[in-house]
């Protein structure tokens, strides 16, 4: 799918399925999400560790700030990322409500997922002209997608998969460059 022309007939179809919310038909609430679904920062329990504060707020919760940045500056939260931001949501939420394996995650393990989420969201906008993350959300990162990924992480890790280097020796050369 991943491709600079998707088919928009097979495009439509994906974008009806989602639409209709796939197999969960359950509240976007649980008791471990503290702050509202729509927070650009969840603030979920971290089992007994979490304690409510007199001010109103928690100590001892584990975060999850989807307002990171995009390569093309950007953020997840802004509004053109609805659709990303919201299937990273949904899986997040799901996954540790338990629907990946059966029973939920320990919750570090929930967090170090959602890190790897949100890499993978910098990735695809990154590669935004392959997966239009902007348009289609996830929708479009299948299986070579998945092994253009691994591959460039197997060479570099995800600084070889977000061209840190590549990018940084770019921006050196044009401000060092370019004309004032």
């Amino acid at each position: 799918l991943a491709t600079t022309n998707p088919d928009d007939s097979l495009v439509s179809m994906l974008d009806s399925v989602s639409a209709r919310g796939g197999i969960y038909q359950g509240r976007w609430t649980a008791p471990w999400l503290l702050s509202d679904w729509e927070s650009d920062i969840w603030i979920t329990t971290n089992g007994e560790k979490t304690r409510a504060t007199s001010e109103g707020g928690f100590l001892g919760s584990v975060n999850v700030h989807w307002s990171v940045r995009l390569p093309n500056g950007c953020y997840l939260t802004d509004t053109k990322y609805s659709r990303l931001l919201s299937s990273c949501k949904k899986i997040s939420f799901l996954y540790r409500q338990g629907y990946g394996f059966s029973k939920p995650p320990a919750i570090r393990v929930w967090h170090d997922f959602n890190g790897f989420l949100l890499r993978i969201c910098y990735w695809l906008v990154l590669e935004e002209e392959y997966f239009f993350p902007e348009k289609h959300g996830l929708l479009l990162f299948d299986q070579g997608g998945i092994s253009k990924l691994t591959n460039l992480m197997a060479c570099g890790g995800w600084c070889g998969a977000h061209r840190i280097t590549e990018r940084f020796m770019a921006e050196l050369h044009h401000e060092v460059f370019a004309s004032p």
